[in-house]
């Protein structure tokens, strides 16, 4: 460098190198050196320039995961000088694209360079940021690219819809992806893998093994396929990563079923049973291969068709299998289809034959004429059919069946019943037996009653037996009165038993010397015989009885007959009603019998006082009852219902004359007698004042007159004698008049006075009035309403007569006869128009 000249004597000059290092420093005076010349000086480097400083290492471009990534940062002048010293602010931060961090560790190595390393993961693109005093240094950020690490078998996997399940019949396939130490998905192929399937074999037999095809697609995946297998179950899937198994290998294959198959459904559990038994049937889903279904949803449909309608409970078990739930109660034969989408299944349509269930006894029954009657001598019948409780009939036999009579009232008497098995289910029953009465018949089965057991059975006695009948009686003995039942046959079978029912031709005859006379016997219907003498008979007499041409044994019988007297009471009555006849009454009487004497108590006391006295009804013969069946129960007759004659006609007639009553009352007494003529505990009537008036005889006359038709069965309600005399009582009856007679002559005498003084009110306020248009009839006032002329039989004030209104009607029809027919037009009702 020139040195420029200065006035002073001290020479400054100035230089500046840009590279560091040493120098040598030449001063020159013309030419020649100066003292201690040249000199040599050592250029250092000024401060770091931070845009200046740089960065190397491969742990900028690209790093292999879980290896170590190394750089080194040297700091710079702004001259681009190497810095030979460090201490230097520098900052350095690493993060992958997911904005994670990674720790980097950085050294100073005091040489004015910096040493960075980190170790990462994960596989990807990371961004360095390098700072040197708060400021990036030249090239910074740095872009570093992760790369995977070899594979690793504890890492690679493998992944798809058929590695795990696959549908029998249908090819599978998955993915093995290949991954490093760190997980880290490999980019690149060229691995060594392998695999195969293998089933679970049973003890003793060999597994099945299927092959796989492995295809590298050269970017880290490999395809892996293998064939269809056609059994249905669980599989073992091996992956290999060169020889050893990849994680989670060996894997689980399920080969699932294929669609249902109806053809290959089957049902079991479908067998003949029992009426209630029930039944489950277990339908199984099969696919094409007769692999059972493991899931269920399919569209099964179950009818049962038989004697009776079957409802089925039906149950998807959601495991390939469905139950259906049945319980027929009646016997058969029954037809049950099974279909899968409407299409049949293996062996439908079945055929089930139910069968009764276990005997009921309570459900069994018998029939027949032996259950309810039957008669000594002859054998007593019936038949028995077992039952189930569903009340079907068995059609075998081989049960305990058994059969007892015991007599009511007699714990003794016990007939057992010859029980036979008919080995289709039903059992005949017969007994005999030798008493007649009611007994119990008790039918078990296996020791168990049946329905409606024990029965009551009404035995009759046999055949009628003439040689054993008895007879009894006063009319047997020396002395009788005549006109009671003197004699008393009882008829009886050929085993001694009393007969129950009548209706045998049992004749009486009766022989003082001679001639003979026949006479009365009178059936009881309870097989005895009552023979009656007639109250005439006085004296010595022999009294022979036959049953039709048969003489009964112990005859011919002789008797003596006495009259019957009178009783206390019969006498003093006769006093009583007849003071003036009562000993030719008495005379009369004393040749009637008892039955005949009440009859004339009841239609005589009826006649005198109006209340017929209380009939004595005959003794009641106490029977056993009849073994025919229980008739229709008669209605009882209501006695509360029955009114004493004579009590509604004085209720009726309160006020009117004597002579009403007693026709009235006579009347009606007539046909109380005439309708009341069988005594009869529920006809009884109460009694009424004995203070009426007595019956004229023409009253008397028409009484028995009434009866005797009452009796040949005529309404007397209802004959045209009398609605005569009904309409001749009315006739009779005096006329009076009526209330509204007296009411219509009290409204004609109110109007009167007031159209009276109406007429006075007129003239005092009329001064002047015209003359009259009209002449006054005789009687009438000036001011009066037009008078009119009066209907035949009416009076003045009367109100119109139904003539005059019904004049006035037509009339008004002829003006308004057109509104007439628009009303009818209309529908008006006749009773308005």
């Amino acid at each position: 460098y020139p040195l420029r000249r200065q006035r002073q004597m001290c020479i400054r000059d100035r230089y500046q190198r840009r590279v560091r290092g040493e120098y040598k420093l030449d001063i020159k005076l013309r030419d020649a050196h100066i003292r201690n010349g040249p000199f040599f000086l050592f250029v250092k480097p000024s401060k770091a320039d931070p845009s200046k400083a740089e960065a190397t290492g491969e742990g900028l471009e690209r790093v292999t995961a879980g290896q170590t990534g190394v750089f080194v940062i040297h700091a710079k002048d702004r001259f681009g000088n190497q810095l030979k010293i460090g201490g230097n602010k520098v900052r350095v931060r690493l993060r992958s694209e997911n904005k994670e961090k990674i720790s980097v560790t950085l050294k100073d190595a005091e040489n004015g360079t910096y040493i960075g390393e980190y170790v990462p993961t994960t596989t990807g693109m990371y961004k360095l940021e390098v700072k040197m005093d708060d400021q990036y240094i030249g090239p910074s950020p740095f872009h570093i690219k992760v790369v995977p690490a070899p594979a690793d078998k504890e890492q690679t996997e493998a992944d798809g819809d058929n590695l795990n399940y696959v549908v029998a019949g249908s090819p599978g396939e998955f993915v093995v992806q290949a991954k490093d130490t760190f997980g880290n998905n490999l980019d690149k192929g060229g691995d060594v893998i392998s695999s195969k399937i293998t089933s679970f074999a049973e003890e003793g037999e060999e597994p099945v093994v299927y092959s796989c095809s492995v295809h590298d697609n050269e970017d880290g995946t490999y395809r892996v396929t293998y064939d269809p297998i056609l059994k249905s179950g669980y599989y073992k899937l091996t992956i290999l990563l060169g020889e050893d198994p990849i994680v989670g290998s060996p894997f689980s294959l399920a080969v699932d079923p294929a669609p249902t198959s109806p053809p290959n459904c089957y049902a079991e559990g479908i067998n003949d049973i029992a009426a209630g038994e029930g039944q489950h049937a277990v339908i199984h889903g099969m696919d094409v291969y007769d692999n059972h279904r493991t899931q269920g949803g399919d569209n099964v449909l179950v009818v049962i068709k038989g004697p009776t309608d079957v409802e089925v409970q039906f149950v998807d078990e959601e495991n390939g299998t469905y139950t259906a739930t049945y319980d027929p109660t009646l016997v058969g034969l029954y037809n049950i289809s099974i279909t899968f989408d409407g299409e049949n299944i293996k062996g439908s349509t079945f055929e089930v034959n139910v069968r009764p269930a276990n005997v009921n006894p309570s459900h069994c029954v018998a029939e027949g004429v032996g259950l309810k009657k039957a008669k000594v001598g002859k054998q007593g019948s019936f038949e028995l059919q077992t039952k189930d409780r569903f009340d079907n009939n068995f059609l075998q036999g081989s049960h305990v069946v058994t059969g007892v009579l015991e007599r009511v009232g007699d714990t003794n008497t016990k007939v057992d019943v010859v029980v036979k098995d008919n080995e289709d289910g039903t059992y005949s029953g017969r007994y005999d037996l030798t008493l007649p009465g009611q007994y119990y018949l008790s039918i078990t089965v296996d020791d168990e009653h049946i329905k409606d057991s024990p029965f009551l059975v009404y035995v009759t006695p046999g055949k009628l037996s003439i040689d054993d009948t008895a007879v009894t009686g006063d009319g047997l003995t020396s002395t009788i009165a005549n006109g009671l039942p003197q004699v008393h046959l009882q008829m009886k079978d050929n085993l001694k038993n009393n007969r129950h029912k009548g209706g045998n031709p049992v004749k009486a005859v009766v022989r003082k010397i001679d001639p003979t006379e026949e006479i009365e016997v009178k059936d009881n219907s309870d097989g005895t015989y009552s023979v009656v003498y007639p109250p005439h008979l006085a004296g010595n007499y022999e009294l022979n009885l036959t049953c039709g041409d048969t003489p009964i044994p112990g005859g011919p019988w002789e008797f003596s007959a006495k009259p019957n007297s009178l009783y206390a009471d019969h006498t003093e009555r006769i006093i009583e009603l007849f003071p003036n006849v009562h000993e030719a009454l008495i005379r009369l009487l004393t040749k009637a019998s008892d039955e005949e004497r009440e009859n004339f108590f009841y239609d005589a006391t009826a006649l005198l006082t109006g209340v017929p006295a209380k009939k004595k009804q005959p003794p009641q013969v106490e029977l056993e009852p009849e073994p025919e069946p229980t008739p229709e129960p008669t209605p009882e007759l209501n006695t509360e219902a029955i009114q004493t004659p004579g009590e509604h006609i004085l209720e009726q007639n309160q006020g009117k004359t004597e002579t009403e009553n007693h026709q009235q009352y006579s009347a009606s007494v007539e046909h109380t007698v005439g309708t009341q003529q069988a005594p009869s505990a529920n006809n009884e009537v109460s009694k009424s004042d004995e203070g009426n008036s007595l019956y004229t005889e023409k009253a008397e006359s028409r009484s028995k007159r009434n009866r005797k038709m009452t009796n040949e069965g005529g309404d007397k309600s209802s004959t045209p004698r009398k609605k005569d005399k009904e309409r001749s009582n009315e006739a009779l009856a005096p006329k009076s008049e009526t209330p509204r007679s007296e009411k219509l002559k009290e409204t004609s005498r109110r109007k009167d006075k007031e159209r009276d003084r109406s007429a006075r009110k007129r003239r005092e306020d009329k001064k002047e009035s015209d003359p009259p248009s009209r002449k006054l009839e005789k009687g009438e006032r000036d001011g009066d309403p037009p008078s009119r002329k009066l209907e035949k039989g009416e009076r003045d004030g009367d109100p119109p007569s139904r003539r005059g209104k019904r004049d006035d009607a037509k009339r008004e029809d002829r003006h308004t006869g057109e509104k007439k027919r628009d009303k009818r037009k209309k529908g008006t009702p006749k009773d308005k128009r």
